[in-house]
């Protein structure tokens, strides 16, 4: 029995720990999900960018609470320029200023906003363009 204890205890520990976390995709990686017709919630960040720091939580909140929500993050400041440079040719008009999410269903842009969103911002969002449902 107490092993069995332990090792309940050590999977959610584990579970617990699972990884949810916001990480930097690549342009390239952006662009082939888009070619293949992928719905995706695509954001433009930079590592210098205040705004941007302050987003990256909202959307690793969404993360944690909708981890099937698709969003790739793009660090424009740290990414191969000439793939965020074909990224923003082919996909992402507007690509001006950071943070932009742009909202993409099966691979066509839906929608996109400049500046950071609140978090009810977000979902609202995101229930609008059908990637989750209240």
């Amino acid at each position: 029995m107490k092993k069995f204890l332990v090792f309940m205890i050590l999977t959610l520990v584990l579970l617990g720990c699972a990884d949810n976390s916001l990480k930097s995709t690549p342009a390239s990686q952006v662009s082939e999900k888009l070619i293949n017709l992928e719905s995706a919630v695509v954001v433009f960040g930079q590592s210098t960018c205040a705004a941007c720091t302050d987003y990256k939580p909202v959307l690793q909140e969404v993360l944690k609470n909708y981890p099937n929500v698709p969003i790739m993050y793009v660090e424009t400041d740290k990414d191969n320029r000439s793939d965020v440079t074909s990224l923003v040719e082919r996909f992402l008009p507007e690509a001006t200023v950071t943070p932009i999410t742009y909202f993409f269903v099966n691979g066509e842009l839906v929608g996109f906003e400049r500046g950071a969103f609140r978090y009810s911002q977000l979902k609202a969002f995101l229930v609008e363009k059908g990637y989750i449902s209240e």
